[in-house]
Protein backbone atom coordinates (compact mmCIF):
# COMPACT_ATOMS: atom_id res chain seq x y z
CA UNK A 1 0.00 0.00 0.00
CA UNK A 2 1.30 3.45 -0.93
CA UNK A 3 0.72 6.38 1.42
CA UNK A 4 0.50 9.58 -0.63
CA UNK A 5 0.82 12.85 1.27
CA UNK A 6 -0.41 15.99 -0.49
CA UNK A 7 1.21 19.19 0.76
CA UNK A 8 -0.11 22.71 0.32
CA UNK A 9 -3.74 21.85 -0.32
CA UNK A 10 -6.45 24.51 0.09
CA UNK A 11 -9.64 22.56 -0.53
CA UNK A 12 -11.86 25.26 0.97
CA UNK A 13 -11.28 26.84 -2.46
CA UNK A 14 -13.59 24.96 -4.83
CA UNK A 15 -11.10 25.09 -7.69
CA UNK A 16 -8.40 23.62 -5.45
CA UNK A 17 -10.86 20.99 -4.25
CA UNK A 18 -11.33 20.01 -7.90
CA UNK A 19 -7.55 19.84 -8.27
CA UNK A 20 -7.34 17.54 -5.25
CA UNK A 21 -10.16 15.37 -6.56
CA UNK A 22 -8.38 15.02 -9.92
CA UNK A 23 -5.01 14.40 -8.27
CA UNK A 24 -6.46 11.56 -6.25
CA UNK A 25 -8.24 10.10 -9.28
CA UNK A 26 -5.09 10.07 -11.41
CA UNK A 27 -2.58 8.96 -8.78
CA UNK A 28 -4.92 6.34 -7.32
CA UNK A 29 -5.21 4.77 -10.77
CA UNK A 30 -1.44 4.40 -11.12
CA UNK A 31 -0.17 3.57 -7.64
CA UNK A 32 -0.48 0.47 -5.48
CA UNK A 33 -3.62 0.71 -3.30
CA UNK A 34 -2.87 4.28 -2.20
CA UNK A 35 -4.04 5.91 0.98
CA UNK A 36 -4.39 9.67 1.09
CA UNK A 37 -3.07 12.19 3.58
CA UNK A 38 -3.26 15.96 3.30
CA UNK A 39 -1.70 18.96 4.98
CA UNK A 40 -4.34 21.58 4.36
CA UNK A 41 -4.69 25.25 5.30
CA UNK A 42 -8.18 24.56 6.75
CA UNK A 43 -8.04 21.00 8.09
CA UNK A 44 -11.62 20.97 9.37
CA UNK A 45 -12.91 21.83 5.91
CA UNK A 46 -10.61 19.23 4.33
CA UNK A 47 -11.92 16.53 6.65
CA UNK A 48 -15.49 17.37 5.62
CA UNK A 49 -14.66 17.46 1.90
CA UNK A 50 -12.44 14.34 1.88
CA UNK A 51 -13.62 12.19 4.80
CA UNK A 52 -11.44 9.22 3.83
CA UNK A 53 -8.19 11.17 4.05
CA UNK A 54 -5.84 11.71 7.00
CA UNK A 55 -5.71 15.48 7.48
CA UNK A 56 -3.34 17.75 9.36
CA UNK A 57 -2.72 21.48 9.04
CA UNK A 58 0.23 22.81 7.08
CA UNK A 59 3.55 22.70 8.93
CA UNK A 60 4.81 26.18 8.09
CA UNK A 61 2.17 28.13 10.09
CA UNK A 62 2.98 26.02 13.16
CA UNK A 63 6.68 26.80 12.88
CA UNK A 64 6.62 30.36 11.53
CA UNK A 65 5.94 31.95 14.89
CA UNK A 66 5.62 34.18 16.84
CA UNK A 67 3.90 36.80 14.70
CA UNK A 68 5.17 40.34 14.59
CA UNK A 69 7.72 42.45 12.78
CA UNK A 70 10.22 43.18 15.54
CA UNK A 71 13.79 41.93 15.16
CA UNK A 72 13.59 39.48 18.11
CA UNK A 73 10.43 37.92 16.71
CA UNK A 74 11.96 37.59 13.24
CA UNK A 75 15.03 35.96 14.73
CA UNK A 76 12.90 33.57 16.77
CA UNK A 77 10.93 32.54 13.68
CA UNK A 78 14.17 31.71 11.89
CA UNK A 79 15.43 29.75 14.88
CA UNK A 80 12.16 27.79 14.99
CA UNK A 81 12.44 26.83 11.31
CA UNK A 82 16.05 25.74 11.70
CA UNK A 83 15.18 23.80 14.86
CA UNK A 84 12.42 21.81 13.13
CA UNK A 85 14.67 21.19 10.12
CA UNK A 86 17.37 19.83 12.42
CA UNK A 87 14.77 17.64 14.11
CA UNK A 88 13.79 16.27 10.68
CA UNK A 89 17.42 15.48 9.91
CA UNK A 90 17.86 13.61 13.20
CA UNK A 91 14.48 11.93 12.68
CA UNK A 92 15.63 10.57 9.34
CA UNK A 93 18.83 9.23 10.84
CA UNK A 94 16.79 7.22 13.32
CA UNK A 95 17.96 9.01 16.43
CA UNK A 96 15.23 9.79 18.97
CA UNK A 97 16.80 13.12 19.83
CA UNK A 98 14.85 14.77 17.02
CA UNK A 99 11.61 14.26 18.89
CA UNK A 100 12.92 16.26 21.84
CA UNK A 101 13.54 19.31 19.64
CA UNK A 102 9.92 19.76 18.61
CA UNK A 103 6.51 20.27 20.18
CA UNK A 104 3.87 17.57 20.10
CA UNK A 105 2.13 19.33 17.19
CA UNK A 106 5.38 19.67 15.25
CA UNK A 107 6.21 16.02 15.93
CA UNK A 108 2.86 15.00 14.41
CA UNK A 109 3.74 16.95 11.28
CA UNK A 110 7.16 15.36 10.92
CA UNK A 111 5.74 11.89 11.58
CA UNK A 112 3.14 12.46 8.86
CA UNK A 113 5.79 13.48 6.33
CA UNK A 114 8.21 10.73 7.36
CA UNK A 115 5.54 8.04 6.92
CA UNK A 116 4.70 9.09 3.35
CA UNK A 117 5.78 6.83 0.52
CA UNK A 118 5.25 9.72 -1.87
CA UNK A 119 5.02 13.43 -1.08
CA UNK A 120 3.11 15.39 -3.72
CA UNK A 121 3.06 19.17 -3.58
CA UNK A 122 -0.37 20.10 -4.86
CA UNK A 123 -0.96 21.58 -8.29
CA UNK A 124 -2.34 25.04 -8.98
CA UNK A 125 -0.66 28.43 -8.64
CA UNK A 126 0.99 29.00 -5.29
CA UNK A 127 4.66 29.44 -6.18
CA UNK A 128 4.38 33.04 -7.26
CA UNK A 129 5.75 36.10 -5.52
CA UNK A 130 2.34 37.40 -4.52
CA UNK A 131 2.54 34.66 -1.89
CA UNK A 132 5.37 33.49 0.37
CA UNK A 133 7.42 31.31 -1.96
CA UNK A 134 9.86 30.27 0.77
CA UNK A 135 6.96 29.56 3.10
CA UNK A 136 5.35 27.30 0.50
CA UNK A 137 8.64 25.47 -0.11
CA UNK A 138 9.44 24.94 3.59
CA UNK A 139 7.37 21.79 3.98
CA UNK A 140 8.69 20.44 0.67
CA UNK A 141 12.22 20.92 1.98
CA UNK A 142 11.34 19.06 5.18
CA UNK A 143 10.17 16.13 3.05
CA UNK A 144 13.51 16.15 1.24
CA UNK A 145 15.41 16.26 4.54
CA UNK A 146 13.36 13.25 5.65
CA UNK A 147 14.37 11.40 2.49
CA UNK A 148 10.91 11.14 0.95
CA UNK A 149 10.32 11.00 -2.83
CA UNK A 150 8.82 14.37 -3.80
CA UNK A 151 6.97 15.51 -6.92
CA UNK A 152 5.34 18.83 -7.74
CA UNK A 153 2.01 18.19 -9.46
CA UNK A 154 0.87 20.28 -12.47
CA UNK A 155 1.12 23.98 -11.75
CA UNK A 156 2.10 27.40 -12.99
CA UNK A 157 4.86 29.35 -11.29
CA UNK A 158 6.87 32.55 -11.56
CA UNK A 159 8.18 34.96 -12.54
CA UNK A 160 10.76 35.26 -9.78
CA UNK A 161 12.73 38.39 -8.96
CA UNK A 162 13.45 38.16 -5.22
CA UNK A 163 17.01 36.79 -4.79
CA UNK A 164 16.05 34.83 -1.67
CA UNK A 165 13.20 33.14 -3.54
CA UNK A 166 15.52 32.34 -6.43
CA UNK A 167 18.03 30.68 -4.10
CA UNK A 168 15.28 28.67 -2.40
CA UNK A 169 13.84 27.50 -5.71
CA UNK A 170 17.23 26.42 -7.00
CA UNK A 171 17.92 24.55 -3.78
CA UNK A 172 14.56 22.80 -3.44
CA UNK A 173 13.42 22.20 -7.02
CA UNK A 174 16.86 20.93 -7.94
CA UNK A 175 16.45 18.10 -5.42
CA UNK A 176 12.87 16.92 -5.97
CA UNK A 177 12.20 13.88 -8.14
CA UNK A 178 9.93 15.55 -10.68
CA UNK A 179 8.30 18.90 -11.44
CA UNK A 180 5.14 18.97 -13.54
CA UNK A 181 4.18 22.30 -15.07
CA UNK A 182 1.02 23.09 -16.98
CA UNK A 183 2.52 25.71 -19.32
CA UNK A 184 5.70 26.57 -21.20
CA UNK A 185 5.90 30.06 -19.71
CA UNK A 186 6.45 28.61 -16.25
CA UNK A 187 9.24 26.44 -17.66
CA UNK A 188 10.83 29.56 -19.09
CA UNK A 189 10.68 31.27 -15.71
CA UNK A 190 12.57 28.36 -14.12
CA UNK A 191 15.20 28.42 -16.83
CA UNK A 192 15.58 32.18 -16.40
CA UNK A 193 16.70 31.72 -12.78
CA UNK A 194 18.92 28.72 -13.41
CA UNK A 195 16.77 25.97 -11.89
CA UNK A 196 17.59 22.47 -13.04
CA UNK A 197 14.93 21.44 -15.59
CA UNK A 198 15.93 17.98 -16.84
CA UNK A 199 13.29 16.51 -14.49
CA UNK A 200 10.55 18.98 -15.54
CA UNK A 201 7.66 18.09 -17.81
CA UNK A 202 4.85 20.24 -19.20
CA UNK A 203 1.49 18.48 -18.91
CA UNK A 204 -2.17 19.60 -18.92
CA UNK A 205 -3.91 21.04 -15.90
CA UNK A 206 -4.91 17.97 -13.94
CA UNK A 207 -8.59 19.02 -13.63
CA UNK A 208 -8.97 18.18 -17.32
CA UNK A 209 -8.78 14.57 -16.13
CA UNK A 210 -12.44 14.97 -15.07
CA UNK A 211 -13.51 15.57 -18.68
CA UNK A 212 -15.64 12.85 -20.27
CA UNK A 213 -16.47 11.73 -23.77
CA UNK A 214 -20.12 12.57 -23.09
CA UNK A 215 -19.13 16.16 -22.32
CA UNK A 216 -17.16 16.39 -25.56
CA UNK A 217 -20.23 15.18 -27.44
CA UNK A 218 -22.36 17.82 -25.69
CA UNK A 219 -19.87 20.54 -26.53
CA UNK A 220 -19.63 19.48 -30.17
CA UNK A 221 -23.40 19.33 -30.66
CA UNK A 222 -24.47 22.33 -28.59
CA UNK A 223 -25.61 25.79 -29.65
CA UNK A 224 -25.87 29.13 -27.92
CA UNK A 225 -29.44 30.34 -28.63
CA UNK A 226 -29.69 33.71 -30.34
CA UNK A 227 -32.20 34.75 -27.66
CA UNK A 228 -32.77 33.40 -24.19
CA UNK A 229 -29.40 31.74 -23.63
CA UNK A 230 -28.52 30.58 -20.13
CA UNK A 231 -25.28 32.32 -19.25
CA UNK A 232 -23.16 31.71 -16.16
CA UNK A 233 -20.69 34.27 -14.83
CA UNK A 234 -17.89 33.70 -12.33
CA UNK A 235 -16.15 36.72 -10.80
CA UNK A 236 -13.66 37.27 -8.01
CA UNK A 237 -11.94 40.02 -6.05
CA UNK A 238 -8.98 40.96 -8.25
CA UNK A 239 -7.36 43.69 -6.17
CA UNK A 240 -4.28 41.67 -5.29
CA UNK A 241 -3.55 41.04 -8.97
CA UNK A 242 -3.38 44.70 -9.99
CA UNK A 243 -0.17 46.66 -9.53
CA UNK A 244 0.13 50.03 -7.77
CA UNK A 245 -0.93 51.41 -4.42
CA UNK A 246 -3.86 50.04 -2.47
CA UNK A 247 -5.97 52.95 -3.70
CA UNK A 248 -5.00 52.33 -7.33
CA UNK A 249 -5.72 48.63 -7.05
CA UNK A 250 -9.10 49.40 -5.51
CA UNK A 251 -9.95 51.74 -8.38
CA UNK A 252 -8.88 49.23 -11.01
CA UNK A 253 -10.92 46.47 -9.39
CA UNK A 254 -13.97 48.73 -9.36
CA UNK A 255 -13.40 49.39 -13.07
CA UNK A 256 -13.21 45.63 -13.67
CA UNK A 257 -16.52 45.09 -11.89
CA UNK A 258 -18.05 47.90 -13.97
CA UNK A 259 -16.82 46.15 -17.11
CA UNK A 260 -18.45 42.85 -16.09
CA UNK A 261 -21.68 44.70 -15.31
CA UNK A 262 -21.50 46.24 -18.77
CA UNK A 263 -21.05 42.82 -20.37
CA UNK A 264 -24.01 41.41 -18.43
CA UNK A 265 -26.11 44.39 -19.54
CA UNK A 266 -25.23 43.59 -23.16
CA UNK A 267 -26.07 39.93 -22.66
CA UNK A 268 -29.50 40.75 -21.26
CA UNK A 269 -30.45 43.66 -23.52
CA UNK A 270 -29.00 42.47 -26.83
CA UNK A 271 -29.27 38.69 -26.40
CA UNK A 272 -32.20 38.27 -24.04
CA UNK A 273 -29.96 36.14 -21.84
CA UNK A 274 -30.81 34.71 -18.44
CA UNK A 275 -27.67 35.28 -16.32
CA UNK A 276 -26.59 33.50 -13.15
CA UNK A 277 -23.51 34.38 -11.13
CA UNK A 278 -21.91 31.28 -9.63
CA UNK A 279 -18.30 30.51 -8.79
CA UNK A 280 -15.92 27.92 -7.41
CA UNK A 281 -15.09 29.96 -4.28
CA UNK A 282 -18.25 30.60 -2.32
CA UNK A 283 -20.34 29.22 0.49
CA UNK A 284 -17.35 28.26 2.70
CA UNK A 285 -17.16 30.56 5.76
CA UNK A 286 -13.63 29.38 6.61
CA UNK A 287 -12.21 30.61 3.29
CA UNK A 288 -10.74 34.11 3.09
CA UNK A 289 -13.05 35.29 0.30
CA UNK A 290 -16.51 34.61 -1.13
CA UNK A 291 -17.01 35.31 -4.82
CA UNK A 292 -20.75 35.68 -4.36
CA UNK A 293 -20.09 38.91 -2.42
CA UNK A 294 -18.30 40.30 -5.48
CA UNK A 295 -21.15 39.04 -7.65
CA UNK A 296 -23.68 40.92 -5.51
CA UNK A 297 -21.61 44.07 -5.93
CA UNK A 298 -21.61 43.65 -9.71
CA UNK A 299 -25.36 43.07 -9.75
CA UNK A 300 -25.85 46.27 -7.72
CA UNK A 301 -24.26 48.14 -10.65
CA UNK A 302 -26.80 46.87 -13.20
CA UNK A 303 -29.52 49.08 -14.71
CA UNK A 304 -33.03 48.55 -13.38
CA UNK A 305 -34.25 46.92 -16.59
CA UNK A 306 -31.42 44.37 -16.54
CA UNK A 307 -31.39 43.28 -12.90
CA UNK A 308 -34.58 41.12 -13.06
CA UNK A 309 -32.86 38.81 -15.56
CA UNK A 310 -29.87 38.26 -13.29
CA UNK A 311 -29.47 36.20 -10.12
CA UNK A 312 -26.64 35.34 -7.76
CA UNK A 313 -26.31 31.72 -6.69
CA UNK A 314 -24.15 31.93 -3.56
CA UNK A 315 -24.37 28.32 -2.48
CA UNK A 316 -21.53 25.89 -1.91
CA UNK A 317 -20.94 23.23 -4.57
CA UNK A 318 -18.54 20.32 -4.44
CA UNK A 319 -16.76 19.26 -7.63
CA UNK A 320 -19.65 17.16 -8.92
CA UNK A 321 -22.06 19.97 -8.08
CA UNK A 322 -19.95 22.47 -10.00
CA UNK A 323 -19.79 20.18 -13.02
CA UNK A 324 -23.56 19.84 -12.90
CA UNK A 325 -24.14 23.58 -12.39
CA UNK A 326 -21.79 24.66 -15.18
CA UNK A 327 -23.17 21.94 -17.43
CA UNK A 328 -26.62 23.58 -17.36
CA UNK A 329 -25.34 26.78 -19.00
CA UNK A 330 -25.05 27.49 -22.71
CA UNK A 331 -21.95 29.61 -22.01
CA UNK A 332 -19.84 30.55 -18.99
CA UNK A 333 -17.99 33.85 -18.56
CA UNK A 334 -15.17 32.65 -16.31
CA UNK A 335 -12.79 34.74 -14.25
CA UNK A 336 -11.69 31.76 -12.14
CA UNK A 337 -9.50 29.40 -14.22
CA UNK A 338 -10.96 26.26 -12.71
CA UNK A 339 -14.47 27.53 -13.27
CA UNK A 340 -13.49 27.68 -16.95
CA UNK A 341 -11.91 24.22 -16.90
CA UNK A 342 -14.81 22.61 -15.05
CA UNK A 343 -17.26 24.21 -17.49
CA UNK A 344 -15.31 22.77 -20.40
CA UNK A 345 -15.17 19.43 -18.58
CA UNK A 346 -18.97 19.62 -18.47
CA UNK A 347 -19.23 20.45 -22.19
CA UNK A 348 -19.95 24.19 -21.84
CA UNK A 349 -17.98 26.75 -23.89
CA UNK A 350 -16.31 29.58 -21.99
CA UNK A 351 -15.35 33.21 -22.37
CA UNK A 352 -12.23 33.41 -20.16
CA UNK A 353 -11.10 36.48 -18.22
CA UNK A 354 -7.49 36.20 -17.03
CA UNK A 355 -6.21 37.62 -13.76
CA UNK A 356 -2.95 35.64 -14.09
CA UNK A 357 -1.02 34.32 -17.09
CA UNK A 358 -2.10 30.77 -16.30
CA UNK A 359 -5.48 31.33 -17.98
CA UNK A 360 -3.92 32.62 -21.19
CA UNK A 361 -1.50 29.69 -21.31
CA UNK A 362 -4.08 26.99 -20.61
CA UNK A 363 -6.66 28.38 -23.02
CA UNK A 364 -4.06 28.81 -25.77
CA UNK A 365 -3.34 25.07 -25.50
CA UNK A 366 -6.98 24.49 -26.52
CA UNK A 367 -6.88 26.99 -29.39
CA UNK A 368 -8.87 29.57 -27.40
CA UNK A 369 -6.14 32.09 -26.67
CA UNK A 370 -7.60 34.79 -28.90
CA UNK A 371 -10.80 35.13 -26.86
CA UNK A 372 -9.10 35.58 -23.48
CA UNK A 373 -9.40 39.08 -21.99
CA UNK A 374 -7.06 40.10 -19.17
CA UNK A 375 -8.34 42.03 -16.18
CA UNK A 376 -5.96 44.86 -17.13
CA UNK A 377 -7.64 45.14 -20.55
CA UNK A 378 -11.18 44.42 -19.40
CA UNK A 379 -13.69 47.07 -20.38
CA UNK A 380 -17.29 46.70 -21.44
CA UNK A 381 -16.12 47.12 -25.03
CA UNK A 382 -13.28 44.60 -24.88
CA UNK A 383 -15.47 42.00 -23.17
CA UNK A 384 -18.36 42.42 -25.60
CA UNK A 385 -15.92 42.29 -28.53
CA UNK A 386 -14.51 39.02 -27.18
CA UNK A 387 -18.05 37.70 -26.73
CA UNK A 388 -18.88 38.57 -30.32
CA UNK A 389 -15.71 36.85 -31.58
CA UNK A 390 -16.51 33.75 -29.56
CA UNK A 391 -20.12 33.54 -30.70
CA UNK A 392 -19.08 34.07 -34.31
CA UNK A 393 -16.43 31.36 -34.35
CA UNK A 394 -18.12 28.90 -31.97
CA UNK A 395 -20.23 26.95 -34.52
CA UNK A 396 -17.12 26.01 -36.52
CA UNK A 397 -14.88 25.70 -33.45
CA UNK A 398 -17.03 23.33 -31.41
CA UNK A 399 -15.85 20.08 -33.02
CA UNK A 400 -12.11 20.95 -32.93
CA UNK A 401 -12.45 22.19 -29.34
CA UNK A 402 -14.24 19.01 -28.30
CA UNK A 403 -11.49 16.93 -29.92
CA UNK A 404 -8.80 19.00 -28.19
CA UNK A 405 -10.54 18.52 -24.85
CA UNK A 406 -10.80 14.78 -25.44
CA UNK A 407 -7.05 14.56 -26.06
CA UNK A 408 -6.19 16.93 -23.20
CA UNK A 409 -8.35 14.93 -20.81
CA UNK A 410 -6.62 11.72 -21.82
CA UNK A 411 -3.21 13.29 -21.26
CA UNK A 412 -4.29 14.60 -17.86
CA UNK A 413 -5.50 11.14 -16.85
CA UNK A 414 -1.98 9.84 -17.51
CA UNK A 415 -0.50 12.15 -14.85
CA UNK A 416 -0.29 9.32 -12.35
CA UNK A 417 1.67 7.25 -14.85
CA UNK A 418 4.06 10.18 -15.36
CA UNK A 419 4.63 10.39 -11.60
CA UNK A 420 5.10 6.63 -11.25
CA UNK A 421 7.57 6.50 -14.13
CA UNK A 422 9.51 9.52 -12.86
CA UNK A 423 10.06 7.85 -9.49
CA UNK A 424 10.62 4.36 -10.86
CA UNK A 425 12.28 1.96 -8.46
CA UNK A 426 12.62 4.67 -5.82
CA UNK A 427 8.87 4.65 -5.16
CA UNK A 428 8.83 0.85 -4.89
CA UNK A 429 11.81 0.83 -2.55
CA UNK A 430 10.43 3.62 -0.41
CA UNK A 431 7.06 1.90 -0.06
CA UNK A 432 8.79 -1.29 1.01
CA UNK A 433 11.23 0.41 3.40
CA UNK A 434 9.65 3.56 4.82
CA UNK A 435 11.62 6.16 6.73
CA UNK A 436 11.66 6.04 10.51
CA UNK A 437 8.20 6.82 11.88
Amino acid sequence: MTRVLYLGTVVSNGGDAAIQRAQMVTLDASLDAPTTAMHDSSPDVARRRFPGAEVLPGTYPLVHRPAGGSLPRRVLRRVNKERVTLAARLWRDGRGLGRFLVSAAEARQLASIASADLVAYTGGTSLIEKYSVRGKLYEVELALVLGRPVVLLPQSMGPFRDPQNVRALRRVLGRVDAVLLRDERSLGFLRDIGVRTDHVRVVPDIVFALHTAEASARLAAGVVPVRGARIGVSVRDCRVFFSGSAEVREQRDRAFRDAVAGLVTTLVRDHGADVTFVSTCQGVPEYWTDDSVVAQDVVARLPEDVAPSVRVDGGYYDTDGLLDAFGRFDLLVATRLHAAILALDAGTPVLPIAYEFKTQEVMAQLGMGDVVVTIEDATTESLTDALDRLLERLPAARAPLAAALEETGEQARRTGDVVRDALGARLTTTAAQPAHR
